[in-house]
């Protein structure tokens, strides 16, 4: 069923794989044009009404797929820090050399966690209206209570359920925290033996 739902998702709010050729980078997108208020980033970056953006979308099915390879949480989540690097290594390449990216001045997404990803540039911001942040927190968490071993504790944090954050990054600053294609794209998602390191 959950894949019947994602297929449904994709096709409606036309998300695509980020590397259609490459089925391991662990990202899939969707071109937009922004059409709320005027967002000004940290680094200057002005993202107006009728900007092109697009929205990052994690693929659930690959990451998922970690926790039922991998029974220590800390191997869990290795991997997925090295295929999200990996992932935004390769949006950095798509972005410079891709003509369907041109003209985008920022990506964003919705996530649970944001706290795992200020290091990589993202600025986290507050998802409004209140009533949609609270459909959408309910729908993530459902996701990840159903992948995650540790189900609806995951999901919780001082006692509460986790709510959604929408988090913006520029081209600038994808550059700079994931050096705008300097990373090959070849790179290989971790080994078991890199894992257990």
């Amino acid at each position: 069923m959950g894949y019947l739902v994602e297929w449904l998702f994709e096709r409606l709010f036309r998300v695509e794989r980020l590397a259609p050729d490459d089925d391991t980078v662990a990202l899939r997108v969707a071109f937009q044009v922004h059409r709320g208020r005027e967002i000004v980033l940290g680094d200057g970056t002005r993202i107006e009404p009728g900007a092109r953006i697009v929205e990052l979308h994690v693929r659930n099915d690959l990451l998922a797929g970690f926790h039922r390879a991998y029974d220590d949480p800390r191997r869990v989540g290795l991997a997925y820090m090295r295929v999200m690097r990996r992932a935004m290594r390769v949006l950095a390449i798509r972005w410079r050399t891709d003509p369907r990216f041109e003209g985008v001045v920022a990506v964003y997404g919705r996530n649970l966690f944001p706290e795992h990803l200020r290091d990589g540039g993202f600025e986290m911001r507050e998802l409004l209206p209140a009533w949609r942040r609270k459909l959408l927190s309910w729908h993530v968490r459902r996701i990840v209570t159903g992948a995650h071993p540790r189900g609806r504790e995951r999901v919780m944090l001082d006692g509460r359920p986790r709510e959604v954050k929408e988090l913006w990054l520029s081209w600038g600053m994808c550059l700079r925290h994931f050096g705008g294609g300097r990373a090959p794209v070849t790179e290989q998602l971790p080994s078991d033996e890199e894992l257990r390191r």
